[in-house]
C-alpha cells in the first residue's frame, strides 16, 4: 500500500523518459564472455555456497552467517581472492583475470580506447598491473585518485587508451565518450552500478 501511494504522489510531479526518446546514441552491441573457474576455486565455491564455511588454506577459515556477506565473500572467491576469518587475504587462482589477459591484445586492435568497469578495488589493481606489464598508459578511478584528472587525461590524451574504475566510484556522472568499449570485469548487485 505504501510503495503504491508514494508511486502515484511522485508520479503527479515526476515523469521517465528513456534514453532512447532524447539520445541518438549508436545500437549498443553487447558479448558476454563466459570463463570457466578453476577446480580449485569451483570447489571452494560450492562448499562455500552451501555450508557458508570452507577452509582455504593452512588451516585458514572463512565463514559467515549473512547471505549478502556469503554473495560478496563469492564475488571475491571467483575474482581470485578469499577473506579468512583471521583478516588474511588468501589469493586464489583467477580464471578471469587469466582471460582478460589473452582478449586484452583483440580489444586493443578492434578499440581505439576502451574502460575497464571492476566491482573491488583488488580486481582493479591486478588489472593496472596486467596493463603497466604491457608498456599501456591507463587512467585510474578508484580509491583517492583524482577523478577529474584521470577522466580529463583519458578523454583527451590518446596515448592513454584505458580507464580502470570500480564501479562504486565511476558509475556515476562521468563523461567517457572517448571510449569505443565498455569491459566488466566484475559486476555489483547495485541496479545503479550494474552497466
Amino acid at each position: 500500500w505504501a510503495l503504491h501511494t508514494a508511486r502515484h504522489m511522485m508520479a503527479k510531479s515526476t515523469f521517465a523518459v528513456r534514453k532512447v526518446a532524447c539520445l541518438k546514441l549508436p545500437p549498443i552491441l553487447s558479448k558476454r564472455i563466459g570463463v570457466e573457474m578453476s577446480t580449485q576455486v569451483r570447489e571452494l565455491y560450492e562448499h562455500f555456497k552451501k555450508h557458508f564455511i570452507v577452509e582455504l588454506e593452512r588451516g585458514r577459515v572463512m565463514s559467515t552467517n549473512f547471505v549478502v556477506a556469503k554473495m560478496t565473500a563469492l564475488a571475491r572467491m571467483v575474482s581470485g581472492r578469499a577473506i579468512a576469518d583471521d583478516g588474511t587475504e588468501v589469493r586464489l587462482p583467477c580464471a578471469k583475470l587469466d582471460a582478460f589477459k589473452i582478449l586484452l591484445p583483440i580489444w586493443l586492435d578492434l578499440h581505439k580506447k576502451m574502460v575497464v568497469w571492476c566491482r573491488f578495488r583488488f580486481e582493479a589493481e591486478d588489472l593496472l598491473e596486467v596493463l603497466h606489464g604491457r608498456k599501456l598508459q591507463v587512467a585510474r578511478v578508484f580509491g583517492s585518485i583524482d577523478t577529474a584528472e584521470e577522466v580529463r587525461r583519458f578523454q583527451t590524451d590518446s596515448s592513454t587508451r584505458v580507464l580502470v574504475s570500480t564501479l562504486a566510484k565511476g558509475s556515476f556522472a562521468l563523461t567517457l565518450t572517448a571510449a569505443s568499449a565498455a569491459v566488466y570485469y566484475g559486476r555489483d548487485f547495485s541496479v545503479g552500478r550494474r552497466g
